[in-house]
């Protein structure tokens, strides 16, 4: 087999063991090109396996336990993106199919590096569906987008937002059996304001993390209730109490929330009133979306607060530009005591920019993201990323 042609080793691995890996044949996905990482997983050599010879074989899973030794000194434990969206145009436009999710093609080295990505899941994933109510957008997502979601890494969303109702019941249905057969854990969204309102516990090693979703969007049509499926509202009496079932197991409480004003960069008084109560009711973490923009960044008793991390793959095209996002990496220290290191990733998420296909911002100093950020002694700019200590 000839070796291919323009791809280099990611950071750390060994050229040699990498050429050996990247030889040219139509099963090998797993093969970083530049500015390019198609995901690393196992699961990816044994389906290989099956079709090659041992000596290619063994290649590719030496290449991969050297790569991923240099990746796994960074991995996170949690990691937070905004808003996604798959659309028809994005998918046309990158090529992307569920196995080779290249609309992700420019974050997944970022994704990869994290045992649990979450985001916003803003829109339903369904077949046609009519309309059941009136309202400016709706926000509909192919059928293979849950499966596209999973093979990028994604493993859990949320769905407290103002379109996981767009097409009633039918449409938030659809979206939970294609969420279930992909392996994708949701939160903030259910058959009654009980289960939509449920958390998702996350068990790492030596801590579990609990993972709530509200949303302070309309219609209020779109809210749950005792009798009916819709989104978790967040009401301060609901939202307070959850916090609190959480926090007295001594659980690590995020609070995610859909809010805000559309492209508005500061957050207002009501955001700020609210993601005090449920850190005064035990939340470590609120993180928050719906702008498109990267709002304040924020601290209250010590406690992180991102008011929105905009967008992450949004496949939409505004004619005014301007989106933002931003990830948000969560590690914990050996000690309960000690409390986690806090890293945010800027994005370059704009389509008319990056075509679909969001990265990281490479560059070397600061970005201006016109927003409130934590003092120095908090938080340092390191290369890509903010890191920070609460």
């Amino acid at each position: 087999m000839a070796e291919r042609e323009g791809f280099e080793p990611p950071v750390g691995c060994p050229t040699t063991v990498f050429k050996t890996a990247a030889l040219s044949h139509s099963a090998i996905s797993p093969i970083i090109a530049k500015g390019h990482t198609i995901n690393y997983r196992f699961s990816h050599f044994q389906r290989i396996c099956a079709r090659m010879s041992y000596f290619v074989c063994a290649s590719l899973v030496v290449s991969q336990m050297v790569c991923a030794s240099s990746l796994q000194a960074e991995t996170a434990d949690l990691q937070f993106f905004g808003d996604v969206l798959i659309t028809n145009k994005s998918l046309y436009q990158t090529d992307s199919k569920y196995a080779v999710p290249k609309v992700f093609g420019d974050s997944l080295p970022l994704l990869n590096t994290a045992k649990h990505n979450i985001v916003n899941l803003e829109g339903v994933i369904a077949g046609q569906l009519p309309r059941t109510t009136w309202k400016q957008y709706f926000l509909r997502m192919p059928p293979q987008s849950a499966r596209l979601l999973r093979s990028a890494g994604i493993d859990i969303v949320t769905l407290a937002n103002n379109h996981s109702m767009d097409f009633g019941f039918p449409g938030l249905l659809s979206t939970m059996m294609a969420l279930a057969r992909a392996d994708i854990r949701s939160t903030g969204a259910g058959m009654d304001i009980t289960t939509a309102s449920r958390p998702v516990i996350i068990d790492l090693e030596g801590r579990s993390v609990c993972l709530l979703a509200f949303s302070k969007t309309l219609p209020e049509t779109f809210w749950a209730t005792k009798s009916q499926a819709g989104t978790a509202f967040a009401s301060e009496t609901l939202t307070v109490k959850r916090v609190k079932d959480c926090s007295d197991l001594g659980l690590f409480t995020v609070v995610s929330i859909h809010w805000g004003q559309e492209g508005q960069k500061h957050a207002a008084s009501y955001q700020r009133e609210l993601a005090q109560s449920v850190i005064d009711a035990g939340a470590d973490l609120v993180i928050g979306h719906h702008p498109h923009v990267v709002q304040d960044i924020e601290t209250y008793k010590g406690k992180p607060i991102f008011y929105s991390l905009g967008n992450f793959a949004f496949g939409t095209e505004p004619i005014s530009g301007g989106q933002e996002g931003l990830a948000v990496r969560v590690t914990f220290a050996k000690s309960a005591e000690e409390g986690p290191r806090i890293e945010a990733v800027p994005l370059a998420v704009s389509n008319q920019v990056v075509r679909f296909v969001p990265r990281p911002i490479e560059q070397p100093n600061q970005p201006a993201l016109g927003t409130s950020m934590p003092s120095e002694d908090q938080c340092q700019w390191h290369q890509d990323r903010w890191i920070c200590r609460f």
